[in-house]
């Protein structure tokens, strides 16, 4: 069996992802649907998306597929467009631009460092103390799939 029929189903157009949502937000809000089984899943489905948008195989094959359409097209409800990108480095090209790198990431760690000073309540350097740094809790779920 072609493993793409159990996804086929999804909802492509936006008005439809729309809708499909919208329904399902509704059942979880309406107690028709157990909420955390219907995250697992939408996690999971996250999961394998990722390992297969991501494999480098699978991107060759879907650009290759999408070149032989041109560069915009429509296609299954939605419009697709194939573009590049170019990513410069500049590391190892100018040793004023290799020092400023080298300053942004020694900032980054004495910023951590300060931090962690300021979180403890005072510096034992300066005895300078600190009000407690302000905090914000936000709960969320951890998926381990075995």
């Amino acid at each position: 069996m072609n493993e793409l029929t159990k996804i086929e189903s999804w909802p492509v157009t936006k008005k439809d992802q729309d809708n499909y949502a919208e329904t399902v937000i509704n059942q979880v809000l309406g107690g028709e649907v157990d909420a955390l089984k219907m995250d697992m899943m939408l996690k999971s489905m996250e999961e394998v998306t990722k390992r297969i948008r991501t494999h480098e195989g699978v991107k060759a094959c879907v650009i290759d597929e999408a070149e032989k359409y041109g560069k915009t097209f429509d296609l299954h409800g939605a419009t697709v467009t194939v573009s590049k990108r170019t990513v410069k480095d500049f590391s190892g090209v100018d040793s004023v631009l290799d020092e400023l790198y080298q300053q942004a990431e020694s900032l980054k760690a004495s910023i951590k460092a300060r931090e962690a000073t300021v979180e403890s309540g005072s510096d034992p350097a300066t005895g300078e103390t600190f009000s407690p740094p302000k905090t914000s809790t936000t709960t969320f779920l951890t998926y381990k799939f075995k």
